[in-house]
């Protein structure tokens, strides 16, 4: 099933509207009603949308270049409607990456941080690839592509990748944040295994009150020169009490300019609860977990030798 069967078959007996963004044909001076009367951005398009009653915003591809699949951002876009879904139409709908609706940063502005924030609550993000690409200067703080604020939501066939170039390489730069409760990511790609991590220290960080969320066939994959590095840096509080990772696979290039072998891939820090990993693949880390051992619960995971070819282990 496509974005845009799952889409209707999500809504179709809500009372929501449908708001359509065409990057390329588009004009924010439409009413957004139709295809042919699409606006041009997701900001004007979320600005129609009513909360809590399942209206849809599709953003449709036009194309295979940035300028007819990209709504640029000069400054963050915050997704702060609850029960407002935003679902992208294009042929790479159901791949892990490359999704022809696409949502980046303006190079000319100054980067914005997060690119993308969902806020709100009860959200389908289906269907969209959020790249934080070129940076207007040399960062010197940490930058966030993604960041899942908001609760029960579902993020599904989406790719989030920060640090896409060598510039937002800055200690404590994510390509995903969450610090809300009950999210689920689905089939998802995180992460991007072109540009070197050699500063940034994690590609995941959990933390906040970002418990009982789960992460199921994500592929979380990186390039680092730090054997510090980790896929996944989790700090809860005492709120926390679940998370799961179910058939996920955690990648680290090896064999390539400059890259390590990565102590290990999931780093805890105090929480309480626990953290389930069941089915996946860990490859190109010396471990799976670093800090935190006793707290993460592993089922039939595969190991990673220093050559990161995984190895079929069950503990």
């Amino acid at each position: 099933m496509n974005n845009l069967d799952f889409a209707k078959n999500y809504t179709k007996q809500s009372q929501g509207n449908n708001i359509y963004v065409r990057p390329r044909l588009g004009n924010d001076g439409n009413t957004g009603k139709t295809p042919t009367a699409a606006v041009k951005t997701l900001a004007k398009a979320l600005s129609l949308a009513t909360a809590n009653q399942n209206d849809t915003v599709y953003m449709m591809c036009e194309g295979n270049t940035g300028s007819n699949t990209t709504d640029y951002q000069s400054t963050g876009l915050n997704w702060n409607k609850d029960g407002v879904h935003l679902i992208g139409v294009g042929a790479a709908d159901e791949l892990y990456l490359g999704q022809r609706a696409r949502v980046s940063n303006l190079s000319t502005a100054a980067l914005p941080s997060p690119l993308f924030t969902l806020s709100a609550n009860n959200c389908v993000i289906s269907g969209i690839e959020f790249f934080h690409g070129v940076g207007a200067t040399d960062l010197t703080t940490a930058a966030t592509c993604v960041l899942v604020s908001g609760m029960r939501n579902l993020i599904k066939n989406c790719q989030i990748s920060g640090m896409g170039d060598q510039d937002l390489d800055v200690t404590a730069s994510s390509s995903l944040t969450v610090t809300g409760a009950e999210n689920v990511f689905k089939q998802c790609y995180i992460g991007l295994d072109t540009i070197i991590r050699a500063e940034a220290i994690y590609e995941v960080y959990i933390g906040g009150n970002a418990t009982r969320c789960v992460f199921e066939d994500c592929l979380i994959n990186s390039y680092t020169s730090l054997t510090t590095f980790k896929a996944i840096t989790m700090y809860h509080g005492s709120a926390h009490t679940l998370t799961v990772l179910k058939n996920c696979i955690l990648n680290s290039e090896t064999g390539r300019t400059s890259c390590v072998t990565v102590t290990g891939a999931i780093d805890v820090g105090p929480i309480a609860g626990h953290i389930v990993m069941t089915g996946g693949c860990v490859a190109g880390y010396a471990a799976v977990v670093t800090g935190g051992s006793a707290k993460v619960l592993i089922n039939s995971v595969a190991g990673a030798t220093d050559a990161g070819e995984a190895i079929a282990s069950a503990t």
